[in-house]
C-alpha cells in the first residue's frame, strides 16, 4: 500500500548521505540527522514515484503538480512495499521559501490548508497548529484526517501530522501518515523516530 503524505509535500532534496548505521540518515548541508526503527525501511525514489502514481489527488491539475513535485530529503516506511494495508510513513523535505520568506509558520498554514481540502476526500483538521519543540527547535505542527483514494477505486481512512519549521530562506517539512485509527505499535515508532531528530542551525 501507498504512504498516507506521499504527495501533501512538495519537496526539493539537499545533498545528502546515509552512513554506516544502517537505520540513519544525515544530511550535512541540511543540518539534519534522523534514525529509523530497526523494523523500518528507507523508502527510494522509486517507491516514491509508484506510489504517487497510484493515488488520485483532486482534479486533474493537482494530478500533475503532484505528479512532477520533487522528492523528500529522505522517506521511511514500516513495511517493505508491497504492502497489502496502509503503510504508516515519515518524511522530511526542505524547499526554498522564495517569495513566501517573509511568512510565520502559522501564515503557511493558511495556504497550506485550503489546498489540502481541495485535494483529499473528508479533508478534517483534528488538532490545530500549535508550537512544539523538536530537536531542540521550535516548530509549528498540526494533525489532519481524510481518506486516502486510489486510481483502483480502493479508499483508505488515514491520520497525519504535520510539522513546519522555517531555517532563513527555507521551510522544513515533516509529513507523518498512519492508517486511522493506527496500528498497534505505529505510533510509538514514530514518537521515536521524531525523538532520534537532530539539528544544525
Amino acid at each position: 500500500m501507498v504512504r498516507p503524505l506521499i504527495a501533501i509535500l512538495a519537496l526539493v532534496s539537499i545533498c545528502s548521505a546515509q552512513v554506516p548505521d544502517s537505520n540513519m540518515f544525515i544530511s550535512q548541508t541540511a543540518g539534519i540527522r534522523v534514525s529509523k526503527p530497526s523494523h523500518w525501511q528507507f523508502a527510494g525514489l522509486g517507491v516514491v514515484n509508484d506510489n504517487r502514481d497510484r493515488i488520485k489527488f483532486g482534479d486533474s491539475a493537482m494530478q500533475k503538480a503532484i505528479k512532477n513535485a520533487n522528492t523528500p530529503l529522505v522517506a521511511m516506511l514500516k513495511y517493505p512495499e508491497p504492502h497489502p494495508e496502509m503503510n504508516p510513513s515519515f518524511q522530511i523535505g526542505v524547499k526554498p521559501l522564495g517569495a513566501l520568506k517573509e511568512q510565520t509558520e502559522a501564515q503557511l498554514w493558511k495556504l497550506i490548508l485550503p489546498a489540502l481540502a481541495r485535494t483529499f476526500k473528508d479533508f478534517k483538521v483534528v488538532k490545530e497548529p500549535k508550537e512544539i519543540v523538536l530537536g531542540g527547535k521550535k516548530m509549528s505542527a498540526i494533525e489532519i484526517s481524510y481518506v486516502l483514494e486510489m486510481q483502483t477505486g480502493e479508499t483508505y481512512p488515514c491520520q497525519s501530522r504535520m510539522i513546519l519549521w522555517i531555517k532563513g530562506e527555507y521551510l522544513f517539512q515533516i509529513g507523518i501518515g498512519t492508517a486511522n485509527p493506527p496500528k498497534p505499535g505505529d505510533l510509538e515508532d514514530i514518537e521515536a523516530i521524531l525523538a532520534s531528530i537532530k539539528l544544525k542551525d
